[in-house]
């Protein structure tokens, strides 16, 4: 039963992981780079325990998409890397077809989940094969 378990997980942490890598490769595949400019920076304080305080950043950047329409989108993500001074020029990719949706393309923004997920994936089927059976 517990191999069965582990066996399950794996494949479900594979799928997910699989699921994540086609959506970031399909966004790619549908996106153009354009370099944009910081217009505003959005602040969370994040207070942990014992007063200790993580501080992240969700920036707003304004471009001009292919077909010359000036857009102002604001980024999904939040990272405490994101603090860009106002008016500097960053390199983003925005969605042909939606161009306010936009990534910072970083290795955490566009494979952290997939290079998390498949391995863990793959211990749990690993472990759900050769476990001993009782």
């Amino acid at each position: 039963m517990v191999k069965k378990a582990f066996l399950g997980i794996g494949v479900l942490l594979f799928i997910a992981g699989g699921f994540f890598i086609f959506k970031t490769v399909s966004f790619m595949n549908n996106s153009n780079k354009v370099d944009a400019k910081v217009v505003s920076v959005q602040t969370k304080v994040h207070k942990g325990k014992k007063m200790s305080r993580t501080t992240t950043y969700k920036p707003t950047f304004e471009f001009t998409d292919a077909g010359g329409k000036s857009v102002t989108a604001t980024s999904f993500e939040t990272s405490k890397s994101y603090n860009f001074p106002i008016g500097s020029s960053v390199e983003i990719l925005y969605d042909k077809n939606d161009s306010t949706n936009i990534k910072i393309p970083t290795f955490f923004s566009l494979w952290l989940i997939p290079t998390i997920l498949i391995p863990i994936g793959l211990i749990f089927f690993i472990v759900g094969l050769v476990g001993k059976r009782k």
